[in-house]
């Protein structure tokens, strides 16, 4: 079986592995599960009408030199992009701001549409999908052998932070608007004195994030909305304590997972939650991502690639 992947590579510097590493990380899961199953990789080089009618083009050029079984497209406008080729059938994954975004959701709408199957990696986005026929939930899975909990001293002395201080890893770039970066500044303004240093996961390395996430004490993720979060999966294999927004599946991930709260968007309560957290020393939530490891999420897909 061949199948073509199909996803956003827009990125100046872009690396499959690192830019898409939630991809990479099931293709290589499913190879290892079947590798009899072959990939071919189809980026998107630039956004725009302009850049998705070149990239069209191209894709059906691809086709007729390199024909492919099944096409597996990520995100809604790549989707969109390969159901209307019209030759190869669609795989059609979507993670969440192609469906939260209420601009996108309608291309989405017309890309499940015409897509043999459509995977969403939380319910959260099926409820809010406008087409729901041909649905499967099937998360992101997580690298249990690369996220697991390291001793926080050895890594703040790899990463060169101070062993005496707090420290709250931030889940992505301060300035990405939809992760909501002031509600944390703003609780962190309520400190009387000696706030914890906040620590911005922006360009580091994915083998260097377990240590990040061992080195804070608690990792926060503040967004507006969300899919099905890599970053809170990540922690919790790392079983660190987590505080988050009520967004995406994030409920069903922490189960009743120790030291995994939930926040309003209410700086008071936020504040409040990481005062209790930043004493503690870790979580449990390891023993809820078993549930999530990627042999078994490639599996899921594997079936339905076969079917």
């Amino acid at each position: 079986m061949k199948v073509r992947i199909v996803c956003s590579g827009t990125k100046a510097d872009f690396n499959f592995e690192i830019h898409q590493a939630f991809i990479y990380d099931q293709i290589q899961s499913i190879i290892k599960l079947d590798n009899s199953v072959k990939f071919e990789y189809f980026f998107i080089e630039k956004g725009g009408l302009s850049g998705y009618f070149k990239a069209w083009r191209s894709l059906i050029n691809e086709q007729k030199q390199n024909p492919c079984d099944l096409i597996h497209a990520h995100g809604g406008l790549p989707a969109l992009l390969s159901v209307v080729q019209f030759k190869e059938p669609v795989v059609s994954t979507f993670h969440g701001s192609d469906i939260n975004k209420s601009k996108v959701r309608w291309f989405s709408a017309i890309a499940s549409f015409l897509s043999k199957k459509s995977i969403y990696v939380s319910h959260n986005l099926v409820n809010k999908a406008i087409i729901r026929g041909k649905a499967e939930v099937i998360p992101c899975g997580v690298d249990l052998d690369l996220f697991k909990p390291l001793y926080m001293h050895e890594c703040r002395k790899l990463l060169g932070l101070d062993s005496s201080k707090k420290y709250v890893l931030f889940s992505s770039a301060f300035d990405n608007p939809v992760k909501n970066f002031g509600l944390l500044k703003e609780a962190l303004e309520l400190w009387p004195e000696n706030p914890p240093e906040v620590i911005e996961l922006k360009g580091v390395r994915r083998e260097k994030v377990p240590f990040y996430m061992n080195a804070a004490n608690v990792c926060v993720l503040t967004s507006f909305s969300e899919g099905s979060p890599q970053f809170i999966k990540e922690a919790m294999a790392c079983n660190r304590p987590v505080v988050a927004t009520n967004v995406g599946d994030i409920s069903e991930l922490f189960g009743n997972s120790i030291n995994c709260r939930f926040t309003t968007f209410a700086p008071s309560k936020l504040y409040e939650i990481l005062v209790s957290l930043l004493d503690t020393d870790e979580s449990n939530g390891r023993s809820q991502m078993q549930n999530y490891e990627l042999g078994k999420i490639a599996s899921q897909v594997l079936t339905i690639y076969r079917d």
